[in-house]
């Protein structure tokens, strides 16, 4: 009798799972889209070949780039200001940071601020992050914003930087 309460168990539960996973964006995404392309990449012989460093750029382009020089140019203990949503994607020009995924982008304090730590990303647009913009060591530069932020801008400037406020 346990067998066959286990077995139908098993069958509600399936059912309820592939039900779900259909009926579900966030499920539809996962296996049809994520997973998939996950799948495909590690059994790409180049990828196989790649350090971790060079699979992050690989899929995360630009956004992994200009945050690993962030953590490579600035100390442990830094806290650095980052610009707002419209310098990192100004409506005119050029975008350099990947625009289509919202949730693994540069934009998102959360997954951003993985790959800075133990540093602190403070987002100039958010409100309560305002204790830490008055005790930001560093100020990100982006597409030329960051200059005016500095006591002694250096004459020199480039598009992307991490710079020590003082």
């Amino acid at each position: 009798m346990s067998l066959e309460k286990n077995f139908i168990t098993l069958a509600i539960a399936a059912i309820l799972f592939f039900g779900v996973k259909e009926i579900n964006d966030g499920y539809k995404w996962f296996f049809g889209s994520l997973l998939k392309n996950n799948i495909k990449m590690l059994q790409d012989k180049k990828v196989k070949r790649m350090n971790l460093n060079q699979k992050y750029e690989s899929k995360l382009g630009f956004d992994y780039r200009f945050l690993k020089h962030i953590a490579d140019n600035t100390p442990e203990n830094a806290i650095i200001l980052m610009p707002p949503d419209s310098i990192i994607f100004p409506k005119k020009g050029r975008i350099f940071f990947n625009k289509s995924m919202k949730s693994a982008s540069i934009r998102n304090k959360s997954w951003a601020s993985y790959f800075v730590y133990p540093r602190k990303l403070v987002y100039e647009k958010i409100n309560e992050n305002s204790k830490y913009v008055d005790k930001a060591t560093h100020v990100a530069i982006v597409n030329h914003w960051g200059y005016h932020k500095l006591e002694n801008p250096p004459r020199q400037r480039q598009q992307f930087a991490v710079i020590p406020l003082k």
